[in-house]
């Protein structure tokens, strides 16, 4: 038995006895071409699939002419709502389903003698062109995922099916979000990747949905989705086999920005003793996402200075203008007297750090006269070519007027740093991975 439903009313019965509909014609194929005189054949410019058309005939029946005519006027109504479901079930297929609108008429071929049916023709605009199945497919899924790149190796694949292309949703559940600061996955198929970004907005039980219809990215919390940043390139999928992977980062420190070239020249910051008090501040862009897990710079202490501090600024005009917390805070115990050496810093508080954005380090201790760290870099050889030094003279906290700040890369290019991403130790966060999709047919 085959149906045909336009917005849940039943079109196969006694009342309208549809008879035809010409939905296995596909939308036509649209070729955008250029033609160059005196050379044959053409380019392909473009090449898509349009809207679609289909047409329904049947015969609408009434117990009279006035039971008739009540039936005209409630089809009118059904075929004039827009954009609704147009189901149609092939007498041993599956549904396909069909986003709607009439167009043109409903036209009614009415003689005389027509007194308690009529034959009626309709068209139905379909503007994406495709139908679909009225059922969700899982495609691929990878649930309780503690692991930094899945598969461990090679690619995952999936065969998505039907006769146009497929449209999945990929769907990340953060069943437990731990050290995890960013997911990648990558289109193994043509190498094109997308990241996504773990920072502090996000909780426990959070799902981030990559639409590739839509070409959208939210995340859902407690039901209720945002739209959510991302990087690089929604995927697109073939029919057919698909080969991807997924990586995670966090875990495993990672060398990031750095400058270890050169520490040959020193600089002091807090008060020498000689009338000086110094806030230095070392420029660089972070060239992955994360959080700044470790920093290491070369230096020396000078008596006993307070604690020793490194502050986060956001950048505005090459200068540090906003602060964005303080990130180390080590005891003068994390340093040695001259001739000190390579200073691993004790963690204050995780930065999230986002790739490609200028950020500056802030060096700063406390007021005891005499009691000062010496800083090493570079001397006027720049080593680093995103980075600067900046000097602030005055007190030992930064200045309020980012125009305060002096430029000192005319005696050092670059203080001496490595930063790191990634906590260290194994991973600790679970991911279910899910790709959804459904069937859509030309």
């Amino acid at each position: 038995m085959w149906s045909i439903k336009y917005d849940s009313t039943e079109l196969v019965n006694s009342t309208y006895n549809v008879s035809k509909v010409l939905d296995d014609t596909t939308a036509p194929r649209e070729l955008n071409i250029s033609e160059t005189e005196g050379i044959n054949g053409a380019v392909i410019i473009n090449d898509r699939w349009g809207s679609k058309t289909i047409k329904i005939k049947g015969i609408l029946i009434g117990t009279s002419p006035s039971d008739l005519q009540t039936k005209i006027d409630t089809l009118n109504e059904l075929l004039a709502r827009t954009e609704k479901n147009l189901d149609i079930l092939p007498t041993g297929g599956s549904t396909r389903r069909y986003v709607a609108r009439l167009v043109g008429s409903v036209e009614y071929d009415r003689d005389y003698y027509n007194d308690d049916y009529v034959p009626f023709t309709a068209n139905f605009f379909v503007k994406d062109g495709v139908g679909k199945d009225t059922a969700v497919t899982t495609a691929y899924e990878e649930l309780n995922t503690a692991v930094e790149r899945q598969p461990a190796s090679g690619s995952d694949d999936m065969s998505l099916v039907g006769s146009a292309d497929p449209k999945p949703s990929i769907e990340i559940t953060l069943d437990t979000i731990g050290k995890l600061d960013l997911l990648t996955f990558t289109n193994d198929d043509d190498s094109k990747e997308m990241s996504i970004e773990i920072d502090s907005s996000f909780a426990t039980a959070d799902k981030i949905i990559i639409d590739t219809d839509l070409k959208t990215v939210k995340k859902e919390t407690g039901g209720v989705q945002t739209f959510i940043a991302s990087s690089g390139e929604i995927p697109d999928f073939i029919l057919g086999t698909n080969n991807f992977h997924f990586d995670f980062q966090g875990a495993t420190e990672v060398l990031d920005a750095e400058q270890s070239t050169d520490h040959s020249n020193g600089t002091f910051t807090g008060n020498n003793g000689a009338g000086t008090k110094r806030v230095l501040a070392q420029k660089f862009i972070a060239e992955n996402s994360g959080y700044l897990s470790a920093l290491k710079i070369w230096g020396q202490k000078n008596g006993t200075p307070g604690t020793f501090y490194v502050d986060i600024y956001q950048d505005n005009g090459e200068l540090p203008a906003t602060i964005f917390g303080t990130a180390f805070a080590s005891p003068s115990s994390d340093f040695s007297a001259a001739p000190g050496g390579e200073v691993t810093l004790t963690i204050f508080d995780l930065k999230y750090l986002r790739k490609g954005v200028t950020y500056w380090l802030v060096f700063r201790t406390g007021d005891t006269a005499g009691n000062y760290y010496i800083l090493y870099g570079s001397g006027t050889t720049d080593y680093y070519p995103n980075g600067e030094l900046l000097k602030y003279d005055g007190t030992v906290t930064p200045p309020t007027d980012p125009n305060d700040w002096e430029d000192y890369s005319g005696t050092i290019a670059d203080l001496y740093f490595k930063s790191y991403r990634g906590q260290g130790g194994a991973v600790n966060w679970f991911v279910d991975l899910v790709i959804k999709y459904t069937k859509r047919y030309l």
